[in-house]
């Protein structure tokens, strides 16, 4: 059943002003420590490799409580933000720029009263451009920035956003992007326990937005007679999504929940509707702190139940959160889901859930449950599944851990769980959190960058990179002068979707088709001339009418010049 959800709020209500371009300012030879940096130990030196991972410490000291890990990955530089403070580095680790993050000398430099908070970075996969927000009281605002190009060192155009109307108290605003519009969540903190709290998402057009011009701003309401709740940032990668959607927990995850609550909104900039409906997931509840070694003081994992960023790739919203197993559970575990969409609220069809993992690592030496929070996620082209967050427990500190699931691997399962950084000092001050950020390499598909905090004797930001099976298993094949080639397909087997390499050692006409085990043709993938040279294409697991093929075992055949190579795919439910 869809349900139609609340009325939009009026066109332009969002935008409150737009400055002219401002170039970021210039990248600092020998960058000495300033603003809330003071007294912390100078910026990262050589990066450090741990195992087949790569990392290096991005933030000598959390500064602001708590640090809030964003990222944001682009060609060749990574944006790093956190609460306070805003970095670039080369993807070998090297800092090309740091000031902070708002005020006369920062980032975010038309902020000259009051203060910025809660960054988030990502880089639009369809424009090839960073976009940064921050949220900001006194007054209510969201900022935001956009690169005028792939270089983040370079100009930036800066927009403000009004959110009085909607309230007060601006908190965790979440960034989300398909083809055509910016989509900034917010959820306003005014009234403690006011079921009339606002959570809503403004919808900026984004062609302006590259140019410095001014856009279209549109606004939808997403409160549900509930208090005001976050709501997720999602990338979207297909082009041709039928919505935007977004993911919550009821009530922000204050009583724990037995749903994921899903928004959707579509013609974002012609006439905006907003959606909603619910999937069943395992119950989980909520656990404000969890325990650590070296202290009797608990560490604050309650933020950690919220959506911050999710993936929208190939059907599929993937989104992930933590939670304790149940009342009176001492411990709380990562969370992630896959929910496949079924083209709703257009198609008439419900969203359904495809598959749900916990991140459960057993218990340590003492016989206690390890915890995992603070969770975010990644998604390749070919549903290989990345994920980081921090691990703690009553005889470890709290570290940095990623994890990893194969598209073939086992539904809800991760085949790899890496511990990157070691904690080595308990966490005595005050927050933990709010959140961290994973995503994946734009110009190297399978390899995932992600940014999580960490404590040492000083409160640190870890930001680590490894590479799946998409960046180090695809298979390549090379032109034949004789004949064709055709590789296996990667991966094999598959859900979502999987890629065929293939060569022709001339130009000349080729057919390449999937058939079932009886040998009907069920999708046509290439038919026509093809030039000579190494070729690759992919196949969604659809028939040429567009519909999902039933899982099972089927055929590529590669067929040119009364010449025929095949292949063996297994299609998994």
């Amino acid at each position: 059943m869809r349900i139609r959800w609340l009325a939009l709020v009026p066109a332009l209500l969002a935008i409150a002003l737009l400055t002219r371009p401002t170039p970021a300012p210039e990248p600092v030879p020998g960058f000495r420590p300033s603003f809330d940096d003071d007294h912390a130990p100078p910026p990262p030196g050589l990066p450090r490799t741990v195992g087949a991972d790569f990392g290096f410490e991005a933030h000598a000291s959390a500064g602001v409580d708590p640090p809030d890990c964003a990222l944001a990955v682009g060609p060749d530089h990574l944006v790093v933000p956190r609460n306070g403070r805003m970095r670039v580095f080369t993807k070998a680790g090297n800092l090309t720029y740091g000031a902070p993050l708002y005020g006369p000398s920062g980032f975010f430099q038309t902020i000259t009263t009051g203060f910025a908070f809660d960054p988030v970075a990502l880089f639009d996969p369809h424009s090839q451009r960073f976009f940064v927000i921050a949220g900001r009281r006194t007054p209510e605002r969201i900022h935001l920035k956009v690169s005028a190009d792939t270089d983040p060192n370079g100009t930036w155009f800066d927009y403000e956003f009004d959110t009085t109307p909607f309230g007060t108290d601006t908190d965790f605003p979440c960034l989300g992007i398909d083809a055509n519009v910016l989509y900034i969540a917010v959820k306003m903190e005014d009234t403690p326990n006011d079921p009339t709290r606002r959570s809503f998402s403004f919808l900026v057009e984004k062609a302006p937005l590259l140019t410095g011009a001014v856009p279209l701003v549109e606004s939808v309401e997403f409160n549900n007679n509930q208090y005001s709740v976050p709501f997720s940032g999602v990338t979207t990668y297909d082009p041709e999504a039928p919505a935007q959607y977004f993911a919550t927990s009821p009530r922000g995850g204050s009583g724990g929940a037995t749903v994921l609550r899903i928004r959707a909104v579509t013609d974002p900039l012609t006439s905006p509707q907003a959606w909603s409906t619910s999937v069943d997931i395992t119950d989980w509840s909520a656990l404000d702190n969890v325990p650590q070694l070296g202290t009797t003081n608990r560490v604050d994992v309650e933020p950690s139940r919220f959506y911050k960023n999710g993936v929208y790739r190939n059907g599929s919203l993937w989104v992930a959160n933590a939670g304790a197993p149940g009342p009176g559970s001492d411990h709380v575990q990562v969370r992630w889901y896959e929910v496949s969409m079924n083209g709703w609220p257009s198609s008439g069809d419900s969203p359904s859930l495809a598959q749900e993992g916990i991140v459960d690592l057993g218990t340590n030496s003492l016989g206690d449950t390890i915890s995992t929070f603070y969770p975010d996620l990644a998604v390749d082209a070919q549903g290989n599944l990345a994920i980081a967050f921090n691990r703690v427990s009553t005889d470890e500190y709290v570290s940095v851990a990623r994890g990893y699931r194969s598209v073939s691997d086992a539904p809800g399962t991760l085949s790899e769980v890496v511990t990157v950084r070691e904690g080595t000092h308990p966490h005595t001050s005050s927050r933990w959190g709010d959140y961290s950020t994973l995503r994946e390499d734009p110009v190297t598909p399978g390899r995932f960058w992600f940014h999580v905090e960490y404590r040492e004797a000083a409160w640190k930001t870890w930001v680590g990179s490894f590479l799946g099976d998409a960046a180090v298993a695809a298979p390549t094949v090379a032109p034949s002068p004789t004949g064709l080639s055709l590789a296996a397909a990667h991966p094999n087997p598959f859900r979502g979707r999987t890629s065929f390499a293939y060569a022709l050692g001339r130009p000349a006409p080729a057919t390449l088709t999937i058939h079932d085990a009886a040998g009907r043709r069920v999708r046509t993938l290439v038919d026509g001339a093809v030039s000579a040279g190494a070729h690759t294409t992919t196949w969604t697991g659809r028939s040429d009418a567009g519909t999902p093929v039933p899982a099972g075992v089927y055929f590529a055949r590669l067929l040119s010049s009364g010449e025929v190579r095949s292949r063996k795919i297994t299609h998994l439910p």
